[in-house]
């Protein structure tokens, strides 16, 4: 039970790789080397998780500290080839390697996957895999931070871009790239200002609460009462409302031409 979910999530993080690589390539903004060896390097550091990485998660079953030390290290070392195959392509698109108009946003929900990839599980994911971070933070706004940053960020943009290109491509006309660009920076933009205006101040005041007094005074509700902590709750509007707009620009540009392909794939029901 207590391996299951991680190693879940690091299985998704194999498939974008394979996501990326497939679209990187198809546009010619990397080779199928390069691919092929973030593959083999990810695919082995996934296998390593099953024995190491997931070793980051066991706080409350009495593992020994050379275990959890081990678990941080590997755990962060998974997203560095997905960041490598990004930066392989962005490279080749400073030297000016052409995308189509069609592609750009896809192309760019992916990009800002990999970032909070890296954002979300490397930076994030970091501080709350250390060891001596852990033992005090585990279950702050921390790990809500972290897990904004990874699921929402790093996952949900994978999701977006495909549902993007796999729906532009089946219904080519009338898109309006100035939506489309809209909720990308609108949902970006967002989901930054709740992690770092937000959520992550307010979990480093409970880690330090964690460490002045102890773990309980940092999860009671007097702490959760104080002003400054109410604050940041607060703060957390503008940045949640964005998301909300984003999604919503976002459905109001897909629907029309999801229910568009719906009704020509009508008459091809009827006629089977």
């Amino acid at each position: 039970m207590v391996g299951g979910p991680p190693l879940g999530r690091r299985d998704f993080r194999l498939f974008q790789i394979l996501v990326f690589g497939w679209f990187f390539a198809g546009l010619g903004l990397v080779s199928r080397e390069d691919v092929t060896k973030s593959l083999y390097l990810e695919g082995g550091l996934v296998l390593l998780a099953g024995f190491l990485a997931i070793g980051h998660h066991f706080w409350w079953v009495s593992q020994p500290p050379l275990r959890l030390g081990v678990g941080s290290v590997f755990s962060t070392l998974e997203v560095l080839p997905l960041f490598l195959l990004l930066s392989t392509a962005l490279r080749a698109g400073r030297r000016g390697v052409h995308v189509r108009p069609s592609l750009r946003w896809p192309l760019w929900f992916f990009v800002a996957s990999a970032i909070w990839q890296f954002l979300g599980s490397g930076i994030l994911g970091l501080l709350i895999n250390l060891p001596v971070v852990n033992c005090y933070e585990h279950g702050t706004f921390l790990t809500v931070a972290h897990g904004h940053a990874s699921f929402l960020g790093a996952f949900g943009f994978v999701a977006v871009g495909m549902g993007l290109y796999a729906v532009r491509h089946a219904c080519p006309d009338g898109w309006s790239d100035r939506r489309v660009a809209a909720a990308f920076w609108a949902l970006n933009v967002g989901l930054f200002l709740m992690v770092f205006l937000s959520v992550t101040p307010l979990g480093v005041m409970q880690l330090s609460e964690a460490v002045r007094v102890d773990y309980a005074a940092a999860r009671s509700l007097q702490f959760y009462q104080r002003p400054e902590a109410l604050l940041l709750n607060k703060l957390r509007l503008p940045g949640d409302a964005l998301i909300i707009v984003g999604a919503a620009a976002l459905v109001a540009e897909i629907l029309p031409k999801l229910l568009r392909i719906l009704d020509l794939l009508k008459p091809a029901r009827r006629s089977s």
